[in-house]
């Protein structure tokens, strides 16, 4: 547990919401899907778009500048499909 940094309280993340927090100068979204607590970058990896102002449906954040989608749990592109970009996911 050495490696654990308390980011905000359990309470106020919540299902398909972005929760966004400041860790070491870096921003970062905190969401839960299904349960699961999810963190990742809030810098989109297509044109480093802010990820805070998108919007998350079924597992995916959509990048409000150019409509990318991402797996918030994979990290993966879906749209466009297999472009190879992927959030930077951090364990939670």
């Amino acid at each position: 547990m050495d490696d654990f940094i308390g980011t905000a309280p359990s309470g106020i993340v919540r299902p398909n919401r972005i929760t966004l927090v400041e860790l070491d100068n870096q921003r970062v979204i905190l969401t839960r899907i299904d349960g699961e607590l999810c963190a990742f970058n809030a810098l989109c990896p297509h044109q480093l778009g802010n990820l805070a102002g998108g919007l998350i449906h079924k597992g995916e954040i959509e990048c409000p500048v150019h409509n990318w989608r991402f797996n918030i749990r994979t990290g993966k592109s879906v749209y466009p499909e297999d472009d190879g970009l992927q959030l930077r996911r951090y364990d939670a």
